[in-house]
């Protein structure tokens, strides 16, 4: 009984600690996506937490769907974890005209465009879906 009682908390801490690395979906918005030649910049704001931030995403690509996935990663903020993409956070200091326009606790990263086909603002923007595990 002992030995059921360890295992199941040692899976809970372990369920507990991998999905605090990414946030859930209905915990991020996405505010805006823009497409370039080579980019898909992603706008985005994660849920506002004291001691966590997002220091990237990880992105993979659905060639049947013609989509792009990410996932949107979470870190206490004295870390810097491996990510594919690097997000930056807007702010007044760095870029006041970002700032302006989108506001408070938002993020931004570019994503490498490797779409075969060319695609207009509202294709690519139904395109970049948010898969960051379970939904609430």
């Amino acid at each position: 009984m002992k030995l059921m009682k360890l295992i199941i908390f040692a899976l809970a801490i372990g369920v507990f600690s991998c999905s605090s690395k990414i946030y859930n979906q209905d915990s991020v918005k996405i505010i805006d996506v823009q497409l370039t030649n080579d980019s898909i910049i992603l706008f985005y704001s994660p849920k506002l937490e004291t001691l966590y931030y997002s220091p990237g995403l990880n992105y993979s690509y659905s060639e049947k769907r013609d989509s792009v996935y990410i996932q949107v990663l979470r870190s206490k903020i004295k870390k810097q974890p491996s990510v594919m993409c690097e997000s930056i956070l807007i702010t007044e200091e760095s870029d006041s005209a970002l700032f302006n326009q989108y506001g408070t606790n938002v993020y931004y990263s570019k994503i490498p465009n490797n779409f075969d086909k060319a695609m207009s603002y509202s294709d690519i923007k139904a395109r970049v879906v948010i898969r960051n595990g379970r939904k609430k």
